[in-house]
């Protein structure tokens, strides 16, 4: 294909023969049209604006569009972009011959509308305000800070700066490519100013516990206001703060949501005085006592300790704790505070009035209350005499009277209502009584026995069984004898002495001699004589009974019937003590003749 006008012609040449060639020359002449469209490589414009690219050649020729090598459809000599791409023109001045253009760049450059945003509505004057942009950095654009139309050099770039400057600000993005630039609203920068108040006080105050303290601020009534005590906020929110306690004050004031302007703090001292109560170490005192009053105030620094009595200062109990004496009157204590407050008065506590006074020993005497003289085992009353109060023995006994019953020193002590004491003594002796002693003894009353019971010599009086007598006692049958002795002083002791029956068994004979010589002539059975309960029966050899006695005082004479039985052999039976015993066997009847 031909794209230039010219003289073409052709050489043919023969490489064996060395033989060229040439043909016939024919002239040509193209008719191409004759435009420009004089642009650079690239085009750059900026988003949302309008571009248009022109060729100058003549109406009468053809023109074809094309972007991206499509054709876009567009026949005239001018074409209006509105999106970014690579676009050339075909231009035609003879049917179906076409001439291009280069292809140009089109590029459309977008740059961000920044938009400023504070981190805070509202700025106090101690604050930074950190104001943003919406867009990030790019090496596409600049970005460009402005305070009332004055660019902030320092300030390049950042999408966040600090500033404590109030004013108009705005942001200008400026593309690094082209002239395209966007400009952000102005935002409107204030700082609200600090408050301005007074709170004139010294570095600390002192007044006495108890004394209305009133801190007070002034300044603006719009302000906001908060007070701390020892650093801590306390709730109120007053201009004024009553101060109750102790502590260390200073006030907050704000103009400004969140922000707020601290006074100095303040030592606050309200003076606490130890309040001095006087205690007596007794509830009363007696002539001769020494008195000590105490306080439970200790030495402090702070504070003088005063003692006085009847108003009358006492120097030489300064700062002490206690004080004792034996003067009556009326003491106080005065606690005075050694500095003097910020209000020129000077702290200080007095105890109540205790009086003292001294009262009289009570008086008192023991009598001895007896019948006769004092053995022992006997009773004696002592009785206190005396002039008021109450009494206490050595005993434990609180009655006026008491008895006592052994030897020995006892004391009654007497409390007068004032708990004034006195005391006196008494010896107690107790005479000992008699000491004997009488042995028990025995007796066999079928023996016909006599005991005599003898107590020992040397006392004024024997009593046997109730009766007086003398030394000795005389019994004949078992009994329990009661003696009483009566000594040189009077005193009595009495002793049971047991005589118990003591007989041997009963003693029966097998024989007896009914000859009339009065020897063995009746049948003696001894130990039966004293028992009335005795039943003694004797029978012949046939069972005859011969002799029945209740009881035996009268012996068996060996008759039946009033006559005499022969010599012989009988049997008996005896029932002894209530029938406890019985005996039986023989007994012989022998006659002999009686001595001469």
């Amino acid at each position: 294909m031909l794209k230039d006008s010219g003289d073409y012609y052709a050489v043919l040449y023969n490489s064996c023969e060395n033989v060229h060639i040439e043909t016939n020359h024919l002239k040509v002449k193209l008719i191409t049209p004759v435009f420009t469209f004089n642009y650079p490589d690239t085009i750059r414009y900026c988003n949302g604006s309008s571009a248009i690219l022109n060729t100058n050649g003549s109406s009468a020729y053809q023109y074809k569009w094309y972007k991206n090598d499509l054709p876009t459809g567009d026949t005239s000599s001018s074409l209006s972009i509105l999106q970014p791409g690579k676009y050339k023109v075909e231009v035609s001045a003879c049917p179906s011959s076409w001439v291009s253009s280069k292809e140009v760049e089109v590029e459309m450059v977008t740059i961000p509308v920044p938009q400023i945003t504070a981190d805070k509505a509202i700025y106090c004057a101690e604050d930074t305000a950190a104001l943003s942009i919406n867009i990030p950095t790019d090496i596409g654009y600049t970005i460009n800070w402005y305070r009332n139309g004055n660019l902030l050099s320092g300030k390049r770039n950042l999408t966040t700066i600090k500033d404590t400057t109030g004013g108009s600000f705005t942001v200008i993005v400026n593309s690094n490519v082209s002239d395209c630039s966007q400009t952000s609203s102005p935002l409107q920068l204030a700082f609200i100013p600090s408050p301005v108040f007074t709170f004139n006080y010294p570095s600390e105050l002192q007044y006495c516990s108890g004394t209305p303290v009133t801190l007070n601020a002034t300044g603006n009534a719009g302000y906001d206001y908060r007070w701390y005590t020892n650093g801590v906020l306390n709730g109120d929110t007053s201009l004024a703060l009553s101060v109750r306690q102790t502590g260390k004050y200073k006030i907050e004031e704000s103009a400004c949501p969140g922000s707020w302007v601290s006074s100095k703090e303040v030592q606050v001292n309200l003076v606490q005085l130890p309040v001095p109560v006087i205690k007596p170490d007794k509830p009363a005192y007696c002539v001769g006592d020494n008195a000590t009053f105490t306080i439970a105030v200790p030495q402090n620094p702070s504070y003088t300790i005063n003692w006085y009595r009847d108003s009358v200062l006492l120097t030489t109990n300064t700062n002490l704790s206690s004080l004792t004496t034996n003067i009556s009157g009326n003491y106080t204590v005065l606690v005075v505070n050694n500095t003097v407050n910020t209000d020129g008065t000077t702290c200080s506590q007095t105890s109540a009035v205790q009086s003292l006074s001294f009262n009289p020993i009570p008086k008192v005497s023991i009598q001895k209350i007896i019948k006769s003289t004092i053995c022992d085992g006997q009773t004696v009353f002592l009785l206190a005499n005396y002039n008021g109060g109450s009494v206490k023995w050595s005993t434990g006994e609180t009655t006026d009277q008491i008895s006592v019953t052994t030897s020995g020193n006892y004391t009654a002590t007497v409390t007068s209502p004032y708990g004034c004491q006195a005391d006196t003594s008494i010896a107690v002796t107790f005479l000992p009584n008699p000491v004997f002693r009488v042995n028990d003894t025995s007796i066999c009353t079928y023996k016909k026995q006599v005991i005599s019971l003898t107590a020992p010599a040397g006392f004024s009086q024997y009593i046997w069984n109730g009766t007086p007598g003398g030394q000795t006692y005389q019994i004949t049958q078992p009994q329990t004898v009661n003696l009483m002795v009566t000594d040189a002083n009077g005193c009595q002791a009495t002793q049971q002495i047991k005589v118990a029956d003591q007989c041997p068994n009963i003693f029966i004979p097998n024989t007896f001699t009914p000859n009339g010589d009065g020897i063995n002539d009746t049948w003696v059975i001894e130990g039966l004589d004293n028992d009335p309960t005795v039943l003694v029966r004797i029978f012949t050899r046939y069972g005859t009974m011969i002799f029945e006695s209740k009881g035996y005082g009268t012996p068996w004479n060996g008759e039946y019937n009033g006559k005499k039985l022969p010599v012989g052999t009988y049997y008996y039976i005896i029932s002894a003590k209530s029938g406890k015993q019985t005996f039986s066997g023989w007994v012989a009847i022998i006659l002999l003749k009686p001595k001469i």
